[in-house]
C-alpha cells in the first residue's frame, strides 16, 4: 500500500559514493578501527567537500588514531561547524555546531577558549537532552568533559559513558574510557 509523503532531513550529501564511504567509516568507528575509519571518512569528504557530518566523524577518528588536538582533527571539526545549514537533521546540526565550538575552544594549543569549550559542551549536552537514546551524543559529552572539564568527577564521567553504553552496547568507543574509569574505582 502507498506510504504517505514524509519529510526527511538530509545526511548532508547528495553523493552516493560519499555516503557509502561515510557509512563504511561509521562501521569502522563503531568497532574502534580508527585508521580504517579515518581513511573512509577522508574518502567521504574528498568525494563531497561539503559533507559536514563526515568531517565531524573524521575528527573523532583522527583524535583516536593521531592524538587529541592534532591539527587535521581540529581542522575537520572546524569545517564541520562551518557546514551547518538548513536541511540537515536537528541532531546533526547540534553535533556539527558543537564540533565547530570545540575546534575553537578545545585542544587547540595557545588558542584555547573557555567560552567556546563551554559552548561545545552545552551544545552536545543539548543533544543528549533532545536525543536521550543517542550513544554518540553521550559518548561525545563524556569525552569532551573527560578531557577538558577539571571539575568532572571520575564517577560522573563514568556515568556519561555508561549512558552511551546503555543506549547502544555495540558502540565500542564508549567502552574505552569507561573501562579505564571503572578500573580506577
Amino acid at each position: 500500500h502507498p506510504i504517505g509523503a514524509g519529510k526527511i532531513a538530509s545526511m548532508g550529501s547528495g553523493s552516493l559514493p560519499a555516503i557509502k564511504a561515510f557509512l563504511q567509516g561509521s562501521q569502522y568507528f563503531r568497532r574502534t578501527q580508527w585508521d580504517s575509519a579515518a581513511a573512509a571518512f577522508k574518502e567521504a569528504v574528498t568525494l563531497d567537500s561539503t559533507f559536514g557530518i563526515a568531517y565531524l566523524h573524521l575528527s573523532q577518528a583522527l583524535g583516536w588514531s593521531q592524538g587529541t588536538g592534532n591539527a587535521e582533527g581540529i581542522a575537520a571539526n572546524l569545517r564541520a561547524g562551518q557546514l551547518v545549514r538548513p536541511g540537515l537533521s536537528p541532531h546533526d546540526s547540534l553535533m556539527m555546531t558543537a564540533a565547530g565550538h570545540y575546534a575553537k575552544g578545545g585542544f587547540n594549543g595557545s588558542n584555547r577558549s573557555p567560552a567556546e569549550l563551554h559552548a561545545a559542551i552545552a551544545t552536545v549536552r543539548a543533544a543528549t537532552e533532545q536525543y536521550p537514546n543517542d550513544p554518540e551524543a553521550w559518548y561525545w559529552l563524556g569525552d569532551m568533559r573527560y578531557h577538558n572539564d577539571y571539575t568532572l568527577s571520575e564517577r560522573e564521567a563514568l556515568s556519561l559513558f555508561d549512558h552511551s553504553i546503555q543506549a547502544d552496547s555495540d558502540f565500542a568507543p564508549a567502552y574505552i574510557h569507561a573501562i579505564e574509569l571503572a578500573y580506577r574505582n
